[in-house]
């Protein structure tokens, strides 16, 4: 009984795990040891996904096992999606262009979560 309900969130969680971006990848690509999610709007993106999974419903009945647990890796997918897209340009990709791009990316997605944390009913994210 415990391992058909635990299974599948352990298999939603490892997907989840595995499809982030690793903390050693950033200081390479920003040539920063320093460098942090937050830094190329990655960390904002994945808070994104969350409340959006909550305003739909993902976190209740059965898709709860990889709607929830996979709805951060989407978040810091479009966020990264939307970086790269921006900070490319003909000439190549400046990592100057990238950290900024990152930071206004980041800032687009905080701004998003207050909107529909302020537009939406509260009975509905805490459900």
């Amino acid at each position: 009984m415990t391992l058909s309900l635990r299974l599948p969130r352990v298999a939603a969680a490892v997907l989840a795990g595995a499809a982030s971006p690793s903390r050693c990848r950033l200081p390479a690509l920003t040539r920063n040891p320093l460098a942090e999610p937050s830094v190329l709007g990655v960390s904002s993106g994945a808070a994104f996904g969350v409340v959006l999974a909550q305003i739909l419903g993902l976190s209740s009945g059965i898709v709860a096992a990889l709607g929830a647990p996979c709805s951060p890796s989407r978040g810091r997918l479009l966020a990264a999606t939307i970086v790269y897209l921006v900070a490319t340009a003909p000439g190549g990709l400046a990592v100057q262009t990238l950290l900024l791009t990152g930071v206004i990316v980041g800032v687009f997605f905080s701004a998003a979560i207050t909107v529909i944390i302020s537009v939406v009913d509260f009975n509905r994210l805490t459900a």
